[in-house]
């Protein structure tokens, strides 16, 4: 991430009203939600560092009970 990125939509309610906030790097002002925040790069992560990850997606909870039932 440069320095020049800006981001393309607000966190909060994924509007594009996005406008710099004051003279802080960094800073941004949505004028849809009305909030301000700051938005930093920390670091690149390290893929060997990560633990494994699993594509599956955890089980409904519930879903037994939304079978179509028929008369």
């Amino acid at each position: 991430m440069s320095a020049r990125a800006v981001p393309f939509h607000c966190p909060y309610c994924a509007d594009e009203d996005l406008r710099p906030h004051g003279e802080a790097h960094g800073a941004w002002e949505c004028r849809s939600c009305m909030r301000a925040f700051k938005l930093s790069f920390i670091g690149q992560l390290n893929p060997a560092t990560l633990p494994p990850t699993t594509h599956a997606l955890p089980p409904t909870a519930g879903a037994e009970h939304h079978e179509r039932r028929t008369s």
